[in-house]
């Protein structure tokens, strides 16, 4: 037996509040990754030149890194 379940259709109300939702959640995750970025590249700035050479990155290359705007990856 075979048992099929009809939706209704959903009003433009529920829509509009779906969608504001979803970018809401897409603003947040792109705050959160912004934030990240620019805490991750402080902290690289705040390396010593040996912990530098434990992760292969010159002074120079981290320098580029933190000067970079929050919004580029």
């Amino acid at each position: 037996m075979t048992l099929i379940t009809i939706t209704r259709p959903l009003s433009l109300s529920e829509i509009y509040r779906r969608q504001a939702r979803e970018l809401r959640k897409s603003w947040g995750f792109q705050f959160s990754e912004w934030r990240r970025r620019v805490c991750m590249r402080r902290e690289l700035l705040t390396l010593s030149d040996s912990d530098l050479r434990d992760i292969r990155w010159t002074r120079a290359e981290v320098e580029a890194e933190g000067r970079k705007p929050f919004w580029k990856a």
